[in-house]
């Protein structure tokens, strides 16, 4: 798998993650809530050849394990100071999350807020 990174105003980007934002399934499984993109969001796009197997939008402020694995990783690797990464989990994923070192901060109905603390000395 290869997880490319992708800024918010690349115009490769919609090509590359339309086909799973406009797919019925995938915005079921998202509660039929539309993907948002937002200015200074990088997106972590993961490539089996040239298929997208997931993907996933990091804005930084101050659905298979393996897939947000690979995103997780690709994501705290790339940070490069001391940091604190915050992102909204839906449910069936807060074992991964967990899994990958986050913990929960606020408990939704269908989200938990969880956050990563990053320390690099």
């Amino acid at each position: 798998m290869k997880i490319r990174q992708i800024e918010d105003n690349d115009p490769e980007l919609y090509s590359l993650i339309a086909p799973l934002v406009m797919n019925p399934k995938v915005l079921k499984s998202n509660n039929n809530y539309p993907f948002k993109n937002f200015s200074g969001t990088v997106w972590y796009i993961a490539m089996e050849d040239s298929d997208i197997s997931g993907f996933m939008p990091l804005k930084k402020n101050n659905t298979d394990p393996d897939t947000i694995d690979g995103l997780l990783d690709s994501i705290t690797e790339d940070i490069s100071a001391d940091v604190i990464l915050t992102a909204l989990v839906h449910k069936r994923h807060i074992n991964d999350f967990r899994r990958n070192h986050f913990s929960t901060i606020k408990e939704l109905t269908n989200y938990d807020m969880m956050q990563y603390v990053l320390m690099k000395s």
